[in-house]
C-alpha cells in the first residue's frame, strides 16, 4: 500500500512538471473540453502536439484557471476574457523588453569597467597577451608619451616601465562611468601610480636609464578608457605634461627633445 502511494506521488509530479493530456487539462482546470476546444481555436492557448495528442502546458493550464476565474468570479463573458488575456500577455511582453534593456545597460557598464580594470591588472602582472586582447586594433593612447601611440607603441612603452620597475602600481579606484551609447561607453578611474627603478629602462630615442633605485610616486592623475563591445578604443590619461616625462622628472632627468 505504501509503495502504491508513493508510485503515485511520482506521477503526478512528473505530470505537473510536463505537460497535461487534453482530460486531464479538464480536471485540472475545472472547464469543459468544449470551452478549452474554444478557446484553442481562438488562439488564447496554443498546445503542443506529441505522439498525435494534444497536450497543454502547465502555464497554459494556469491560465485556464484565471480564465475559469474572470468568468466564476467576475462574470466576464468570453470577448471580455480574450481582451484582458491579450492586454496581460502584452503587458508582460513590455516589462521582458523593459527588463532586458535594463539588463543590457548594467551588463554593458559592468563590462566597460571591467576591461578597463583587466586592463590595468594586465600591466602590472606584465602580462602582454593578456593586455593586447583588451586592445582594440586601432587602438589610441593620449597622456603617456609626448604624442599620441597606437597599440604596438603603447604595449611597448608598458613593457618597458614594468622591466624597469617591476613593482609598479596604479593604485586605482573606480570613480565614474559615462553613458551607454551606441559608440560605446566611457569609464573613468582615479590613480596614484607607484613603482621603484630597479632595472634598465629602455626606451626608444633616449640613452638607456641605468636602475637608480629612485621611488616613483606620482600626483593623483585621472584615466579615461572609452570602451566599444569587447575591447578598449581609447586611453586618455592626464599627466602633465606626459607619463613619461612626470617619471624622468622624478629621477631628475629631463626628456631628451
Amino acid at each position: 500500500m505504501d509503495e502504491q502511494y508513493v508510485t503515485h506521488i511520482v506521477l503526478q509530479q512528473y505530470r505537473s512538471s510536463s505537460s497535461y493530456s487534453e482530460w486531464e487539462t479538464v480536471a485540472a482546470s475545472h472547464l469543459g473540453i468544449g470551452a478549452i476546444r474554444h478557446l484553442h481555436t481562438l488562439g488564447l492557448i496554443e498546445g503542443k502536439e506529441v505522439g498525435g495528442e494534444l497536450r497543454y502546458s502547465e502555464e497554459e493550464v494556469t491560465q485556464l484557471r484565471l480564465i475559469r476565474r474572470l468568468q466564476r468570479d467576475l462574470s466576464i463573458n468570453l470577448a471580455g476574457v480574450e481582451v484582458i488575456l491579450r492586454l496581460l500577455k502584452r503587458l508582460e511582453a513590455l516589462q521582458q523588453e523593459l527588463e532586458q534593456e535594463r539588463n543590457q545597460k548594467r551588463i554593458t557598464s559592468m563590462r566597460a569597467t571591467d576591461f578597463a580594470e583587466a586592463a590595468m591588472r594586465a600591466w602590472e602582472a606584465i602580462d602582454m597577451k593578456a593586455l593586447a586582447s583588451l586592445l582594440s586594433d586601432d587602438f589610441v593612447g593620449r597622456g603617456l608619451l609626448p604624442q599620441p601611440v597606437r597599440k604596438a607603441q603603447f604595449l611597448g612603452f608598458m613593457q618597458a616601465i614594468m622591466m624597469a620597475m617591476p613593482d609598479w602600481s596604479f593604485h586605482d579606484r573606480f570613480l565614474d562611468e559615462g553613458p551607454v551609447t551606441e559608440q560605446g561607453e566611457k569609464v573613468f578611474f582615479i590613480t596614484q601610480i607607484t613603482g621603484t627603478h630597479t632595472c634598465d629602462l629602455i626606451l626608444p630615442d633616449i640613452p638607456v636609464i641605468p636602475p637608480t633605485g629612485t621611488k616613483i610616486s606620482l600626483p593623483y592623475r585621472h584615466l579615461e578608457y572609452f570602451v566599444n563591445e569587447k575591447t578598449i578604443m581609447t586611453l586618455t590619461a592626464d599627466f602633465s605634461p606626459n607619463a613619461l616625462e612626470e617619471i624622468l622628472a622624478q629621477m631628475g632627468m629631463v626628456f631628451p627633445w
